[in-house]
């Protein structure tokens, strides 16, 4: 299978598997749903619809075609939108089980996976410049 074809298919699954998660457990969908959440992980906004089920479905949505795309795009900095994509199927996957399972340890780890994430990305980019730097 070819490496677009898999990725299709992993993101495609990954989605489908929290749609279903999501509407299975719709009852326990909070009545407003948070659309943003600060570097420490606490709920900083929250979505313009008065449907939980829906505001959940497009975050869903919205969060993998992300995924999808970033790992598409390869350009000035290598890996460093494969790392993002990374990020964000891992951080939805945190907010699913906040939205679910209503527990505050999630906040930590929400922070820790930005703490991660942030380290991974300055890393990639202070290597970009150290190495375009030196070749120049």
């Amino acid at each position: 299978m070819q490496p677009r074809k898999k990725l299709a298919a992993i993101v495609g699954g990954n989605t489908l598997i929290q749609i279903l998660l999501i509407v299975i457990f719709q009852r326990l969908l909070p009545a407003q749903i948070p659309t943003h959440f600060g570097f420490t992980g606490q709920t900083d906004s929250y979505s313009f619809t008065g449907n939980p089920l829906l505001a959940s479905l497009v975050l869903i949505l919205i969060f993998n075609l992300g995924v999808f795309l970033l790992n598409y795009a390869n350009f000035l900095i290598p890996h460093l939108f494969q790392v993002f994509s990374l990020f964000l199927a891992a951080s939805l996957w945190v907010i699913l089980l906040r939205l679910l399972l209503h527990v505050t340890w999630l906040v930590a780890l929400q922070f820790g996976l930005n703490i991660v994430v942030t380290v991974a990305l300055s890393y990639l980019v202070l290597r970009y410049v150290v190495t375009y730097l030196r070749f120049k």
